[in-house]
C-alpha cells in the first residue's frame, strides 16, 4: 500500500562563521616577522599583495578583493586551506584593502556548481565578479612543508578580464596553527576593524625613555560590535529562534549601514521559527492520533474473535499510515506474519504459530513496506502478505529489504536497486550501500562514500571516508579522519572537525572534542559544550553523564536532574568506570547503557559501608524523579525492552524481571544477550543455549543470526531455528 505519511524536512542554510575579530587583528598586527629566512608572515605577504593590487588598479579606485580557500596540490581542501585564506584576508583588510566576504564566494561556487579550476574561464570569472562585487580574485594552491612553513603558489586574477595580473610562489609561516583563526560571517556585513598606533616623538630631555603609543579607536563603533557579537552568540548557542529574529531586527536600527542584510536575516530566522513551531505542532497532533489508533488497535488485537489475517491487515494499515519506524511500530509488527520453519522449508506464521504463508522457500526475510524477500532455487523474489509473488524470483546473487520503494540487489560484486515492480532502476555499480532514507542512499564508489537519489543520480559526490543515512534533514559523515554533519545538498552543517559524532538520539548527537563530550543538534549547532568526561545518549529527555568526579543525568539544557546522582570510580583504564557485573561485554563504555527506557533506569550505587573503590555495585531501578520503582538490588541491570529487563540477582546468577520487579534467576546463569525479536543467548559454566521469550530452550551451538532465524552448529551442520523452536537445515 502507498504510504500516507511524508516526513517533513526543514533545511535552513545558515553559517555561524563570525566577523573578523578585534583580538585576532591585534595578534596579527603585533606578530613579529621571520627575518632573513625568506619566509613571510600572513601580514608581510598581505603587504606585498596590497601593493600589487594597487599597481593592478593603475592608481585608480581599487575594488574589493575575494580570497578563496587554497586547495592542496591534490585538489583537496585540508585543515590549512580555509585558515590560510582567513589569515590572508584578515591582513589584507588590515593593510587597507577592501575584502569581500569569503563565505559569500564559497556559497556562489556551490550554487553555480563551479570548481576552482574554472576561475580562469573568462565568462565564469566575469559572472562571479558581477555576483560578488569583487574586482580581483586571490586563489592558488597550498603545500605544507616542515618546520611550520607552507608553500603558497598564489595568483591574483582580474574579475573583469579573467587574466592573471600577479603571481608568485611564497613561503608562508603557518601562524594559523598557533591560534584559532576567526571565521567569516555568511552575509554582506563588513564589521572588520582596523587601526594603527600613532607614534609620539621621542622626548628631548629623556633620550633613554621608550616611545609611547596611542591607539586611535575613534572610527570603531564598539557598541554596534558588542550587539553584533551578542547576535552571533545567540545564533550559535540559543534555541530561542524568535529571540534571534527580533535581535536582528533591532540590530538593523542600531547599524543602519547593515539594515538590509539584518532585516533579511531577521525574516529568515522568523520563518524558520514559525516553520519549526508548525512542525512541532503537527508532530504533536500526529503523535496523539497515533496513540489513539494504537489504543484501539491493542483492544482489537486482544480479541480472539478477530482472525489473525485480519489483525495482520490492520497492522499493515497502521504501519503504512504512521511509519514502519514509528515509536509504536515494533509493538504492531509482531502481528504481521513472521518467518518460521515448516517442515524442511521456510514460510511465514502468525503470532500463535499457525501458518500464514506456506513453507515452500529455502529462506525468507521479515516483511518491510508490505513485501518480504524470499529465496528458492538460488533465485530471489518478493511476496505480499497473502503470499502472492509481487516480484518473481530473479537471478540476483543477493538482495535486501525495501526502503522508500527501493530494494538493493547484487550482481557479481556490485550493488544496484530495483523498484516495487522488480525493474532494475539503478544498475549494479556500487561496492556497498545503506538503505534509502529521505530520498538519499549512501553508496561506496571507488573506495569513497557519496549519496544517490531514487533515480540513481549521484547528488553528493563520493568523497567521504564514511557516510550515514539521512534522518531529519542531516547525515553524519567522516572526512580527513574527522566527523561532520551535512544537509541533503551536501553542504556542511557542522564542519568535519570532531573526533567522533555518535548517532542521534532524542534529537541530539554526542560528539567528542579534545577528550571531552558534548552534544550537537540536527543543524550542527553545539547545544551542550564538550565539558563532560563521559556522556550517554539522550533517551526520554535525559542523558547520563560524568563530570568533575560526579555522575548523574542531565536534561537538554545541561541542567543536572535532581535525585538521579550516582557514584563512579577510576578503574580499568576508564576515567570514570561504573562496574557492570557479568552482563557487561566490553564493547562500549557502560555509562552508555545507563539510560531511561519505558520510564525506568537502572542506576548504580554502593552498598552501605562498602569501600568507594569496591568493584561491587548495586543497581536499582528508579523513575524520572529518582524514586525507587520496586524493591530489589542487582549486581548488574540492563534497560527494559518490551516490558522485560535482564539482571544479575545480587552476586549470583542472571535472569529476567518484569516492570514490577518480579522474576526468577536462571540456575548458574553467567550472562544473557538479546538476539533480536524474542530470543536470547544464555551462557553458564560449560553450557550455552538459546532461549525464547516463552522460556523454551531452542538449542545449543549458537553460530549467529540469519534474518530472524537463529543459526546453530550441531553435529557438523548448520541449522536454522525460529522463535517457536522449529528447526530446519540452513541453506548454503
Amino acid at each position: 500500500m502507498p504510504r500516507t505519511i511524508i516526513k517533513q524536512r526543514i533545511t535552513m542554510k545558515i553559517s555561524y562563521r563570525s566577523a573578523l575579530s578585534v583580538i585576532f587583528l591585534l595578534q596579527a598586527l603585533l606578530l613579529p616577522a621571520l627575518a632573513g629566512s625568506g619566509v613571510l608572515t600572513p601580514r608581510e605577504l598581505a603587504g606585498q599583495l596590497a601593493a600589487a593590487l594597487r599597481g593592478a588598479a593603475g592608481g585608480g579606485a581599487q575594488g574589493a578583493v575575494a580570497v578563496f580557500d587554497f586547495p592542496y596540490y591534490d585538489g583537496k581542501l585540508g585543515l590549512g586551506s580555509a585558515k590560510a585564506a582567513d589569515a590572508l584576508a584578515v591582513n589584507l583588510a588590515g593593510a587597507g584593502v577592501k575584502v569581500a566576504e569569503r563565505r559569500l564566494l564559497e556559497q556562489l561556487l556551490r550554487e553555480k556548481k563551479l570548481e576552482r579550476s574554472g576561475l580562469f574561464d573568462e565568462n565564469t570569472v566575469a559572472e562571479l565578479g558581477r555576483l560578488s562585487g569583487a574586482a580581483f580574485f586571490v586563489t592558488g594552491t597550498l603545500e605544507d612543508l616542515e618546520d611550520g612553513v607552507s608553500r603558497l603558489n598564489l595568483r591574483i586574477v582580474d574579475a573583469g578580464t579573467g587574466l592573471m595580473v600577479h603571481g608568485g610562489e611564497y613561503l608562508l609561516v603557518r601562524d594559523w596553527e598557533r591560534r584559532e583563526v576567526p571565521r567569516d560571517f555568511d552575509g554582506k556585513l563588513e564589521m572588520s576593524v582596523s587601526f594603527e598606533p600613532e607614534q609620539k616623538g621621542m622626548p628631548a630631555l629623556s633620550p633613554a625613555r621608550p616611545a609611547s603609543g596611542l591607539l586611535d579607536l575613534s572610527g570603531v563603533d564598539i557598541a554596534a560590535l558588542e550587539k553584533y557579537d551578542v547576535l552571533l552568540r545567540l545564533e550559535k548557542y540559543s534555541p530561542d529562534y524568535a529571540r534571534i529574529a527580533s535581535g536582528w531586527a533591532e540590530f538593523a536600527s542600531v547599524a543602519p549601514k547593515h539594515k538590509e542584510i539584518s532585516l533579511a536575516r531577521a525574516e529568515s530566522w522568523r520563518r524558520y521559527a514559525d516553520e519549526l513551531l508548525r512542525r512541532e505542532t503537527n508532530a504533536a497532533l500526529r503523535e496523539g492520533e497515533m496513540e489513539a489508533a494504537f489504543a484501539k488497535l491493542s483492544r482489537l488485537f486482544a480479541l480472539e474473535t478477530v482472525a489473525h489475517a485480519q489483525k495482520a491487515a490492520f497492522a499493515e494499515k497502521f504501519l503504512d499510515a504512521y511509519g514502519w519506524d514509528s515509536p509504536r511500530a515494533a509493538a504492531v509488527r509482531v502481528y504481521l506474519p513472521a518467518p518460521c520453519v515448516q517442515g524442511k522449508k521456510a514460510g511465514f506464521c502468525y503470532p500463535d504459530g499457525s501458518v500464514a504463508i506456506a513453507g515452500i522457500y529455502d529462506m525468507v526475510m521479515p516483511f518491510r513496506e508490505g513485501l518480504a524477500l524470499v529465496r528458492t532455487g538460488g533465485k530471489r523474489g518478493y511476496v505480499d502478505f497473502a503470499g502472492a509473488q509481487v516480484i518473481k524470483p530473479a537471478s540476483f546473487d543477493r538482495a535486501g529489504d525495501f526502503s522508500e520503494g527501493r530494494a538493493p540487489v547484487k550482481k557479481g560484486k556490485k550493488w544496484g536497486f530495483i523498484d516495487r515492480r522488480g525493474k532494475v532502476v539503478i544498475k549494479p555499480t556500487y561496492t556497498a550501500f545503506d538503505p534509502f532514507s529521505e530520498g538519499r542512499a549512501a553508496v561506496v564508489l571507488g573506495g569513497k562514500c557519496g549519496y544517490i537519489d531514487a533515480g540513481g543520480k549521484m547528488v553528493i559526490p563520493a568523497k567521504y571516508d564514511m557516510a550515514d543515512s539521512f534522518e531529519e534533514g542531516s547525515a553524519i559523515v567522516k572526512a580527513g579522519g574527522k566527523y561532520g554533519l551535512i544537509d541533503p545538498e551536501g553542504n556542511y552543517l557542522a564542519e568535519p572537525e570532531y573526533g567522533v559524532i555518535h548517532a542521534f538520539s532524542g534529537g541530539l548527537a554526542r560528539f567528542s572534542a579534545e577528550g571531552k563530550f558534548g552534544y550537537l543538534d540536527r543543524r550542527g549547532r553545539i547545544v551542550l559544550e564538550p565539558v563532560y568526561d563521559h556522556a550517554g545518549d539522550f533517551s526520554e529527555e535525559l542523558a547520563s553523564f560524568c563530570k568533575d568526579q560526579k555522575c548523574g543525568f542531565i536534561d537538554k539544557s545541561g541542567n543536572p536532574a535532581p535525585g538521579l546522582e550516582f557514584p563512579a570510580v577510576k578503574k580499568r583504564g576508564y576515567e570514570y568506570y561504573i562496574f557492570s557485573g557479568r552482563l557487561f561485554d566490553g564493547d562500549e563504555h557502560p555509562l552508555n547503557r545507563i539510560r531511561f527506557s519505558e520510564g525506568l533506569a537502572a542506576v548504580p550505587g554502593l552498598p552501605p559501608g562498602s569501600n568507594p573503590d569496591s568493584s561491587y555495585y548495586k543497581y536499582t531501578y528508579v523513575d524520572h524523579s529518582g524514586a525507587v520503582a520496586f524493591p530489589g538490588e542487582y549486581g548488574d541491570a540492563m534497560p527494559f525492552e518490551d516490558g522485560v529487563a535482564i539482571v544479575q540477582f545480587g552476586k549470583g546468577p542472571c535472569g529476567f524481571i518484569d516492570r514490577n520487579g518480579k522474576g526468577t534467576p536462571i540456575k548458574e546463569c553467567r550472562s544473557i544477550k538479546r538476539l533480536g525479536a524474542e530470543m536470547f543467548d544464555v551462557t553458564g559454566p560449560g553450557w550455552h543455549y538459546i532461549l525464547n521469550a516463552r522460556g523454551r530452550r531452542l538449542g545449543t551451538g549458537f553460530n549467529g543470526m540469519m534474518g530472524e532465524f537463529v543459526r546453530l552448529w550441531h553435529d557438523g551442520r548448520n541449522y536454522l531455528v525460529d522463535k517457536w523452536g522449529q528447526k530446519m537445515t540452513a541453506p548454503k
